[in-house]
Formats: C-alpha cells, structure tokens, sequence
C-alpha cells in the first residue's frame, strides 16, 4: 500500500502519483483517467484507448492487401 499527499496546486488540489504506480498501471503522461467516488474510496481507472485502423496498421510492414471492388445495384428498397 502506498500513500500520497493532497498538495495546493494553484486554486485546486492535487496528488502526485508515484512512478511505480504509474509503471504498474501502464499509465503514461497525458493519459485519460476516470473517476470514481464508491464507498468513500476514490477510485482513478484508465479510459479505455480509441483505436484507430491507421494507429493499428501505422508500422505495418507487410505485403498491401489486394482486393477487388465488388458493386452490386439495390434490389428492391435499400437504395438510399
């Protein structure tokens, strides 16, 4: 168990983090945190990461995927 200090910061509060939670946590600079008041415990959870298909595929080194375009004309109500 760790415990921290609740340190002025301008107009507000805050507490530091030590590197070994953080490492522990895989939470980085700048990372989103939510949270939570349960019980009367505080609870910080890292957000969950918007993946992208380009962050995914940025050091893809692969062969590019080939593919044919197929278009097919509406049958019945579906054209928009």
């Amino acid at each position: 168990m760790t415990t921290v200090s609740v340190k002025k910061w301008g107009n507000s509060k805050a507490v530091r983090l030590p590197n070994n939670l953080l490492n522990a946590l895989d939470i980085k600079e700048n990372d989103d945190l939510k949270v939570e008041v349960i019980n009367n415990q505080m609870i910080l959870t890292k957000t969950a990461i918007d993946l992208r298909i380009e962050d995914l595929f940025a050091n893809y080194q692969g062969e590019p995927f080939q593919t044919e375009l197929q278009t097919f004309e509406p049958i019945g109500d579906e054209k928009w």
